[in-house]
């Protein structure tokens, strides 16, 4: 079951090898990006003024969709354009 669950998460950041970003109301959001990759549970290494590198983040997916769904929820919704191997 680890394997399984390293190779998702190996996969799903491989696919986004630019990085992961917070999509607010149908864009791409650059300052909820960096709020959630610079979040407590994220951690995360902000690069090229609009991603958050995946490979920093791969352990903490679930949390950084989390917070760019609460980032959104005032703006008119939120996501992560990263996939959750597990779903979020």
């Amino acid at each position: 079951m680890r394997v399984l669950s390293f190779f998702l998460v190996a996969l799903t950041a491989f696919s986004a090898a630019e990085g992961c970003k917070c999509i607010i109301a149908g864009r791409s959001d650059p300052t909820g990006t960096r709020v959630c990759c610079d979040n407590q549970g994220v951690r995360g290494r902000f690069q090229f003024g609009d991603d958050c590198a995946a490979s920093s983040i791969s352990g903490s997916l679930s949390a950084f969709s989390t917070c760019c769904r609460g980032y959104g929820s005032s703006r008119g919704g939120g996501r992560s354009d990263c996939n959750c191997p597990a779903g979020c």
